[in-house]
């Protein structure tokens, strides 16, 4: 488990953009973290977290993914690589998290060709799935 300063070695965002407060690990295929939602988050508007909070979150997990996998690939010394969402399908938001509520969001990947990866995400606010998606990201070699 991954937090603060920790995962700042995976990803190249920082605050006041972070969407990720904990990593929970990677497998071979599939990468899980967290967010805890506070009321200051520069995408929280009236108590809620709005959608393109929820999706940066996806992203920033699927990045952390990468981001492991790029450190078990070139060294614990290499640094995160800039990457880009190229393509968001079959987004479904059932509801945005409230202040105080954590999501949980694992991302499963489906292929990987050279620098991109398509993958399946996941969050969850407790045991209720409140957002789904398929993700491409693009990494900068």
């Amino acid at each position: 488990m991954l937090q603060g300063e920790e995962i700042k070695q995976l990803i190249p965002q920082r605050e006041p953009i972070m969407m990720i407060d904990t990593f929970y690990g990677a497998s071979e295929t599939a990468g899980k973290s967290a967010l805890t939602v506070l009321a200051d988050n520069v995408f929280c508007e009236n108590g809620q977290l709005r959608e393109m909070g929820v999706i940066e979150h996806i992203a920033q997990t699927s990045a952390a993914y990468n981001g492991v996998k790029n450190k078990q690939n070139n060294g614990e010394d290499s640094k995160p690589k800039l990457g880009y969402i190229g393509e968001i399908k079959k987004c479904q938001i059932v509801r945005l998290p409230r202040v105080g509520e954590q999501l949980v969001t694992e991302v499963v990947v489906t292929a990987q060709v050279m620098n991109v990866t398509l993958m399946e995400a996941t969050t969850k606010v407790c045991d209720e799935t409140i957002a789904t998606c398929q993700i491409k990201l693009f990494e900068e070699d």
